[in-house]
């Protein structure tokens, strides 16, 4: 079921991460300012990144660097530039997930939402939401991003709860929200769920509160 208290949203995210790219490296001297060079700002985010365990001690490796080519002999709009050079650039754009304010957004930190999603929660369940948060999306497959969540909560969590605070990360969490989609709307699926399914005239004439009256779990107040 779920605690309807505890859904906490925030507008920050991979599209945001990437724009923060774009930025640093249009500041390193790569003019990347067009659409086909926001495609290749996607693919060293998703490439490139990582989250790193150690921002301060990783900012001063060096041994960080990677080199992003691009495909087919393209050039960057200066017709020269045919490839891109990261270093401790790397773990920046992940790194904007637990302080926002480095790409100048007034968001709550990732550590911060978690936090408040579990302290809405009956007392009762909250050991039990520590010792089972779980990954889902783009965002969480930098390299380094399980890792650094947990010692990120387990660092801002009372003593006596470190202990239990632990991260779940399947290896196809990208993906785990098409995954269910696909599941759940197998034919087989139909006979069982025809309460579920929303017509458009019900969406046209109810809106999104359709969606909590029909839906699968029950929804606390």
């Amino acid at each position: 079921y779920l605690e309807k208290a505890s859904v906490k949203r925030s507008d920050f995210g991979g599209q945001e991460l990437q724009m923060y790219l774009q930025k640093i490296l249009c500041d390193m001297g790569y003019p990347m300012t067009t659409r086909d060079d926001y495609e290749h700002v996607r693919v060293i985010k998703e490439t490139l990144c990582f989250c790193s365990l150690n921002p301060s001690e990783d900012q001063n490796r060096d041994d960080l660097e990677k080199t992003y080519h691009l495909p087919d002999g393209l050039t960057l709009r200066d017709g020269i530039t045919t490839e891109i050079t990261l270093g401790p650039e790397r773990f920046y754009p992940p790194e904007a997930l637990f302080n926002p304010q480095l790409c100048g957004r007034d968001s709550p930190s990732l550590i911060e939402l978690v936090w408040s999603s579990i302290m809405a929660c009956p007392i009762e369940s909250r050991k039990s939401l520590i010792g089972s948060i779980v990954l889902s999306g783009g965002s969480s497959m930098f390299p380094g991003f399980p890792e650094r969540l947990e010692q990120e909560l387990k660092n801002t969590a009372p003593p006596q709860a470190r202990p239990h605070v632990h991260v779940l990360s399947h290896p196809s969490r990208g993906s785990l929200v098409w995954q269910g989609a696909r599941l759940y709307c197998q034919p087989e699926m139909r006979p069982l769920q025809d309460h579920i399914w929303i017509t458009r005239q019900e969406w046209e004439e109810i809106g999104m509160k359709i969606v909590a009256k029909k839906a699968a779990f029950r929804i606390t107040s």
